[in-house]
């Protein structure tokens, strides 16, 4: 579920990206992902859900002992092996 709130953001960036770069504005194709996008905003939709879904998983990953620790130390080389 958190793979397609992310795919939301990439598919709105990506939309946006062709109607703002589109040479002709004016073609049906055009005005309707601009419809689309104005009306439906999934980037807005996919980051709610990635953190709605995210507020779930979290607190399940935090017991044991030590779980806040263990927490902190699992995220660090989680995160740190992305960058």
């Amino acid at each position: 579920m958190r793979a397609i709130a992310a795919l939301l953001v990439v598919i709105q960036h990506f939309f946006g990206d062709i109607v703002r770069e589109a040479q002709n504005q004016q073609t049906p194709l055009i005005e309707l992902i601009q419809y689309s996008l104005n009306s439906i905003d999934l980037g807005r939709l996919g980051v709610i859900l990635f953190f709605l879904i995210s507020g779930f998983v979290v607190p399940f990953s935090i017991r044991g002992a030590h779980p806040l620790r263990r927490f902190a130390i699992s995220r660090f080389f989680r995160l740190y092996s992305a960058l």
